[in-house]
């Protein structure tokens, strides 16, 4: 059965469109992991990718967090008008916003994000849903998770690298950074609060890459946030650093006092959280660029194409090592 016949079902799940009405569907290259169709200009229709690599269910993460989200804070993001697990396919309504550019983010926009987390937080069944959401995209409730996480990320891509000069290259000096900053860490904290993993009450929900991003401005200057195929449970600080560490629409660090006051007001412990901050964000600015060369990982290529079957795989690698080159001068 073809993605017309996965469209047809899922519209008629949803009961949008009446037998009637023509049914328009264009796809179009939207994001790097999954396929996007709009239907009749009001609605979007996602297939996920799978795959038996690849163990994240992408559906599951995005489906149960936006049906959270959608009670919590309903101004930030789509409703889920149908899905089909069995398929991998959901179907949203399309939001009419344009896309970020570098220079839309202000303090209005960084305003609307951290109260997009703090309704996702600060709510009488965020605990409940705390304890059944499964875990963010390499979810940690431990600095010492922090450090295998972002290691885990650089032990992978060296396995991709042999055959090309400069990705080794890069590599070595993410290895030495790395090793650097996990000193640092170490040296700052006593070992037993290294290994000591946070509360429920310390955890967050979380959007999991968390930036404009993923977001649309709509006319009025209001935002809604899209992809949540990430999203879950996690150390609010992991969501903080990944905040001001993702490199698509950069978050420049002049915003940082006010996004954390805005958003702290969730948690008791706000201390821990940015004396965890204040350790990880160069950690998070490696594991950036070693997410930017997952160009290399095979999987991830497969993603990017099962999202875009005519993107060039040699100038898409081409262009990440450029980038990743020029953010690893800027680590401090």
């Amino acid at each position: 059965m073809n993605y017309i016949d996965d469209i047809n079902r899922l519209l008629d799940m949803s009961g949008q469109i009446s037998g009637s009405e023509n049914v328009e569907i264009r796809p179009i290259i939207y994001g790097g992991n999954n396929q996007i169709f709009i239907i009749n200009g009001k609605y979007i229709a996602k297939k996920y990718f799978r795959s038996s690599d690849d163990d994240r269910d992408r559906f599951l993460h995005e489906t149960l967090f936006v049906n959270y989200a959608i009670n919590v804070a309903p101004q930030f993001v789509p409703r889920l008008l149908a899905k089909d697990p069995d398929a991998g396919w959901a179907l949203f309504e399309r939001i009419n916003g344009n896309t970020f550019r570098g220079k839309d983010v202000n303090q209005k926009m960084i305003a609307q994000a951290a109260e997009f987390f703090v309704k996702l937080n600060n709510n009488d069944i965020c605990l409940e849903h705390k304890r059944f959401l499964p875990n963010a995209s390499d979810a940690c409730f431990s600095l010492e998770e922090h450090l295998i996480s972002v290691k885990r990320r650089i032990d992978s891509l060296k396995k991709f690298s042999s055959s090309n000069e400069k990705l080794n290259i890069i590599l070595d000096s993410l290895q030495q950074k790395f090793d650097y900053y996990e000193n640092d860490i170490i040296n700052s904290v006593i070992n037993k609060n290294l290994l000591q993993k946070l509360s429920i009450d310390e955890i967050c929900i979380s959007p999991s890459d968390f930036g404009f991003h993923n977001a649309l401005i709509m006319d009025d200057g209001k935002i809604v946030f899209i992809d949540f195929e990430y999203a879950g449970i996690d150390d609010p600080a992991k969501m903080i650093a990944d905040f001001f560490s993702q490199v698509s629409i950069r978050v420049d660090a002049t915003f940082f006092n006010s996004f954390f006051n805005d958003i702290v007001s969730c948690f008791k412990n706000s201390q821990g959280i940015l004396d965890r901050v204040n350790l990880l964000l160069p950690l998070y600015k490696i594991k950036w660029i070693a997410i930017v060369l997952n160009a290399f990982d095979p999987i991830n290529m497969a993603r990017r194409k099962f999202a875009n079957p005519n993107l060039n795989e040699l100038i898409y690698q081409r262009d990440r090592l450029s980038l990743a080159e020029s953010l690893l001068y800027n680590i401090k």
